[in-house]
């Protein structure tokens, strides 16, 4: 496929994604399912168009206003490869209304080019030239204070690739001397002990390492907050909101398949996904439950029995804006105010699981302080049973002597951590 039809693929991506209640990721792979003239070289060009857009997107509305166009899926890309430099041709040559091609340029995108081209965004708004919704200013603005555009301006780059190796079959060491055989430049990740780095995307699904369950892919920052747990053989750990089961795998690691895991979540095919990566690492140490709420009686029938309850909660995902930009558009207040919510009952809940002298970890990947530090203290204040652990502790008993932080809370982003924005506090319940 030449540039101009992935061009006009990449225009049709986006107007399926604005529809659609789909997040950008599953959108794609539907659509890209049953056109299989699409090869993967190609899709990989629209995919950095798609998301290279949706990342800047208060940038190139602001611009396009300037320049006095409407903001669409189509002039929204003219104004990125306008501004692009990355060498992309000139947008006359890929708008020409050739088969494939997207249509001409109208006598109004003509008109536009050169205001395009030339608007300066020093003097615009905050969260435009931090390309995010103006009503998380303040939220945002809590958050870094006066790091708030570089912190921002990470979170709106491209992610590296993190690979975790799976101890139960193999060594960091050995993965990485596998992968540079096979012409993938891993080199290890600097906090956690599990990872390793890609600096770009590539096909890794296909690899013989990964489908003998040799690793997984997974962020570093998300390796950190399942190691924070300490999970170590015979104990009973509980991974109560499991999703598809990247922090219920490293746990089965460190328990060396010993003990028992209890894998919960309230979303039946995120649990159906996780059986097969179960399988694959070798994991056979885990319980699989599915549900009907954070209140469900399995919570109450299981009380005071886990030594670790890793509560990875459902929250905004502002710190993976760099994986799934188009989430950033999808957010209003009152999401915001429905996952705080939501937050606040699961960890209620779920803190009735350990043990006297048990610990949770309780875990987000957001930067924001309402769901992140405010959602901490308040259960701290209401619920006296449990205290604080002091975060670089638990980074030196169980990632090393050097935490990366000061805080007595952990949060991770982009520009500081190169992992994405996440968030965890360890506490433990009075003997």
């Amino acid at each position: 496929m030449r540039f101009p039809g992935q061009v006009q693929t990449a225009i049709e991506v986006l107007e399926g994604i604005e529809k659609s209640p789909l997040p950008a990721d599953r959108f794609m792979g539907f659509f890209f399912k049953p056109r299989r003239y699409i090869g993967s070289s190609d899709k990989g060009v629209v995919a950095n168009l798609v998301y290279d857009t949706l990342r800047h997107k208060a940038a190139l509305g602001y611009v396009l206003g300037h320049a006095r166009l409407k903001s669409t899926p189509r002039t929204l890309v003219l104004a990125h490869l306008v501004r692009s430099t990355d060498g992309v041709p000139p947008v006359a040559d890929i708008f020409t209304g050739e088969r494939f091609a997207p249509a001409a340029l109208t006598a109004d995108e003509h008109t536009a080019l050169a205001a395009l081209k030339a608007a300066d965004l020093q003097k615009a708004p905050a969260h435009v030239l931090g390309n995010f919704p103006d009503w998380l200013l303040p939220h945002l603005t809590a958050a870094f204070g006066d790091s708030l555009l570089a912190e921002v301006a990470a979170l709106t780059g491209r992610a590296a690739t993190d690979l975790r190796v799976n101890t139960l079959k193999t060594t960091r060491a050995a993965l990485e001397d596998t992968l540079h055989t096979l012409g993938y430049p891993v080199v290890p990740t600097p906090y956690s002990p599990l990872g390793l780095r890609l600096p770009d995307r590539r096909p890794l699904f296909g690899l013989e390492p990964f489908q003998q369950g040799h690793f997984e892919i997974q962020d570093e920052g998300s390796q950190i907050l399942a190691l924070l747990a300490g999970a170590s053989p015979k104990m009973r750990v509980v991974d109560f909101c499991a999703g598809a089961g990247g922090k219920t795998l490293v746990l089965a690691a460190q328990m060396r398949n010993k003990g028992r895991i209890d894998a919960c979540d309230v979303v039946a095919d995120r649990l159906t996904d996780l059986r097969p990566r179960l399988a694959r690492a070798g994991a056979d140490n885990v319980q699989v439950h599915v549900l009907s709420s954070e209140r469900d009686a399995w919570v109450k029938h299981h009380k005071e029995q886990a030594d670790v309850v890793l509560l990875d909660v459902p929250c905004t995902g502002t710190g993976t804006w760099r994986r799934s930009p188009d989430s950033k558009w999808r957010l209003t207040p009152d999401t915001l105010a429905g996952v705080c919510a939501t937050q606040a009952s699961i960890l209620d809940s779920a803190s009735r699981l350990v043990k006297p002298g048990g610990r949770l970890v309780y875990a987000t990947c957001s930067v924001l302080p309402a769901e992140n530090h405010d959602q901490v203290t308040a259960f701290l204040a209401r619920t006296p049973d449990f205290t604080l652990c002091p975060i670089a502790d638990e980074w030196s008993a169980h990632l090393g002597p050097t935490c990366p932080v000061t805080t007595p809370m952990l949060q991770l982003t982009p520009l500081r951590h190169g992992t994405d924005g996440f968030f965890a506090a360890v506490l433990q319940k009075k003997a």
